[in-house]
């Protein structure tokens, strides 16, 4: 489905979706709504981007089917700029396949937006093409790669281990652990230590706010909100974000002695100071982000489908891995345990799907943003130069056309290796996230390791849980909480 209006600009974008829906028959609804809406990531048009069909409906007390029908007509709102909102997961892969900086198309606000937190020197928003392949390539050979991922699959089992066993030590039923504070912690944690060998553990929740704070920033400059277009010596709150930031960075770029880490590789293969914070921004800000998101999530549907999370206990139970000290592990018997990692840890098929179907219905970055810059053909689809397009992942991961019972949570809908096969949620072509093997790993572990040792009772989250809050990754308006239950003790 496409929707067709005018972007919103400085202007707000409340007032936008006002004028898109002029003439619908429930733009008395629509207007009732973002008049009541004090946070521009709660308004009319952040629902129809981010939110699901359902929630949506649910909102406009409309008939299914309704919200997809909008006057395709051009009204005169802030910058003027020419929007396309599209959700066929077929439209949005071959956008995606699109060079992002080419004589047919940019990155667009999304990649403006990311630049200004992360910088122009990374794989993810490097504009020249050779620049981006040579140093993605680098990224994948020396540090994300499968191979290089798998090598490591004792350090990253170890991390996990050890972070579950310390957070969780008060765990008695009747302790409440704050999983959306805990886990940017461990996320972070696992890429500092492991990718970049730092001895930054990021236990401090107000480094892990910042960094959060900083999605904010950049979903809001996908968006166009009025913030987006302050300078940066005016806005206070993001200028110390990013001055703690960039401490931070400084801290892993330059340690006080030299080791094997991504950052002094870089730097000894002589790329520019430039290129490696660039680096380090990007896989603590869009890699962990993404992974902490959808942690998050699992363990939201974990407390929702109690009945599967039993049924992926028991998947684990089955691997047969054996617990272990890896202070008395020699090379020998460390090996051995790392190839039982990759072999039946990396392999679960149950946990594979598992972790799919989370990333389907909560999918990791819900919105991306490209523009023409001359006309293109999709299939049916025609878009004029200068455009910009929303690729609404999370709108159509959720769309009854795509998928059979799409607001169902069913790991087993990934048993079927066609669904797998166009299914894409680390992105596709050269956009294909090259932290994609990194961030499998990462939750694989933590979450072999949390449902072997705990129990995650069902949560009363009331009218807020279905909806989303204004990060550029997923994010609930309100904190995932959980009583954990001991299923054993945890092992040394």
């Amino acid at each position: 489905m496409v929707y067709n209006s005018q972007e919103p600009g400085s202007s707000g974008i409340a007032a936008g979706i006002s004028q898109l829906v002029s003439g619908c028959p429930y733009a008395h609804k629509v207007t009732e709504l973002t008049s009541k809406t004090t946070d521009w990531g709660r308004n009319t048009l952040y629902y129809l981007l981010f939110g699901s069909a359902e929630c949506f409906r649910e909102q406009m007390r409309i008939e299914p089917g309704i919200d997809r029908f909008f006057p395709e007509k051009e009204f005169p709102v802030g910058h003027k700029i020419k929007l396309r909102v599209v959700t066929d997961p077929s439209k949005i892969e071959k956008i995606l396949k699109i060079a992002r900086y080419s004589e047919i198309m940019t990155g667009g606000s999304e990649f403006d937006a990311l630049a200004h937190v992360i910088g122009d020197k990374n794989p993810l928003t490097e504009i020249t093409e050779a620049e981006h392949d040579k140093i993605k390539q680098y990224a994948m050979k020396t540090r994300f790669g499968a191979n290089i991922i798998n090598q490591n699959a004792l350090k990253y089992f170890t991390f996990a281990k050890n972070f579950v066993k310390k957070e969780f030590s008060l765990a008695d039923g009747n302790t409440l652990f704050n999983m959306t504070e805990i886990l940017p912690c461990f996320t972070l944690g696992i890429s500092s230590n492991i990718v970049f060998e730092s001895e930054n553990t990021f236990s401090d929740s107000k480094i892990t706010s910042v960094i959060g704070k900083l999605e904010q920033f950049i979903s809001e400059g996908m968006l166009g909100h009025v913030r987006h277009f302050v300078p940066g010596c005016l806005d206070h709150e993001k200028t110390k974000c990013m001055q703690t930031f960039d401490q931070v960075v400084k801290q892993i770029q330059y340690p006080e002695k030299q080791n094997n880490g991504f950052a002094c590789t870089m730097k000894r293969d002589n790329f520019s100071d430039e290129q490696i914070a660039s680096m380090i921004k990007t896989v603590l800000v869009v890699g962990s982000g993404t992974t902490k998101s959808t942690l998050i999530s699992a363990i939201y549907e974990l407390q929702k489908n109690p009945e599967y999370q039993e049924k992926l206990y028991q998947a684990l139970v089955a691997l047969d891995i054996p617990e272990f000290n890896e202070e008395e592990l020699s090379d020998q018997s460390a090996e051995a345990y790392r190839k039982q990692i990759v072999d039946k840890l990396f392999k679960c098929e149950e946990l594979k799907h598992f972790l799919l179907e989370v990333m389907r219905i909560h999918s990791p970055i819900p919105i991306q943003g490209r523009k023409t810059v001359t006309p293109i053909i999709i299939d049916d689809l025609i878009i004029p130069a200068g455009t910009t397009i929303y690729l609404t992942n999370f709108l159509a991961n959720r769309d009854e056309a795509n998928w059979e019972n799409p607001s169902v949570f069913d790991p087993s809908r990934f048993e079927n290796a066609e669904n797998i096969k166009r299914f894409s949620p680390f992105s596709v072509g050269k956009n294909e996230c090259m932290g994609r093997f990194h961030a499998r790993i990462t939750m694989m572990c933590f979450l072999y390791h949390f449902l072997m040792g705990y129990k995650i009772p069902p949560f009363d989250y009331g009218i807020d849980e279905v909806r989303m809050g204004d990060f550029f990754t997923h994010a609930f308006l309100r904190a995932i909480q959980a009583f954990l239950q001991l299923r054993k003790k945890m092992g040394n």
